[in-house]
Formats: C-alpha cells, sequence, structure tokens
C-alpha cells in the first residue's frame, strides 16, 4: 500500500422521517459520533418541507406516518424531483413489515431500499457508509 488514503468526502445531509420520538433521538444517537448532518421531520408535511428547502443527500422514510403514508410522501417527492430537473435522492423506506414485504415494497415503490424497525445501529451506520461512499480505514 502506498500509504495514501482515499479522500474523505463531505458529510451527508440525512433527512429522517419518523413520526415516533424515541425512535428519532436514537436515530440521532446512533449518528452522532458521525460527521454527518440530520434533519428530523415528525410527519409528510414536514418531510416534505425539509426535503424542498435543502439539499438531502440520503433519506430514511417511515412507511406508516400520520396523515399521509410514507409512499405518498415519496411519491410526491419525486414528483418535485422530476418539476425541478434534479436527480432522485435515495430514499431508505423503514417499516416493521417482515423483510419478505420490505422486499415487495422497494420493488413496487421507487426507493433505493428498505431497512426493518425496530432500526439497528449496524443496518443504519451501513447503510449511510453505502451512500457516503467513503470507509474509513481499519487500523
Amino acid at each position: 500500500m502506498s500509504g495514501s488514503q482515499t479522500p474523505i468526502p463531505p458529510p451527508l445531509t440525512i433527512l429522517l422521517v419518523e413520526d415516533d420520538a424515541s425512535s428519532r433521538m436514537l436515530f440521532a444517537h446512533y449518528l452522532k459520533t458521525t460527521p454527518h448532518h440530520l434533519v428530523l421531520a415528525e410527519d409528510g408535511d414536514q418531510a416534505l418541507e425539509r426535503f424542498q428547502s435543502g439539499a438531502c443527500d440520503l433519506v430514511f422514510l417511515d412507511l406508516h406516518l400520520p396523515r399521509t403514508n410514507g409512499l405518498k410522501v415519496l411519491e410526491r417527492m419525486r414528483a418535485w424531483e422530476r418539476e425541478q430537473g434534479r436527480a432522485a435522492v435515495p430514499v431508505i423506506m423503514m417499516s416493521s413489515v417482515t423483510p419478505g414485504e420490505g422486499e415487495v415494497l422497494v420493488q413496487s415503490a421507487d426507493c433505493a431500499g428498505f431497512m426493518p424497525k425496530p432500526c439497528r445501529k449496524a443496518d443504519i451506520l451501513a447503510l449511510v457508509g453505502k451512500y457516503w461512499g467513503y470507509k474509513p480505514m481499519e487500523s
């Protein structure tokens, strides 16, 4: 190895759309030692407002939200991206459905992946790392 390390990409701005306060706090706790910026939304209306007002790099979206479910929120996000001529931001759908049902959900919706709830720290960090494109060298 030449001793040179891959340059570290800029931190991600991650939008978490989750109506459960304890789940939001836990998610934030998992990411607190990372360089990433977490933006929180409690429902579909807040999610769309925050999505449209900032440059999000990754979205974790709960399927079951008050008033507007996650699939409808995702549909509106994608419509806005098309109207603005923007590339699709990766969206990870979260739900307490079984992993098999989650995979069907991913195939039928315009999302990048599925994460079963309750969300595990290792799964969250692995997905963030995948979209960040950087893995620190092990010592």
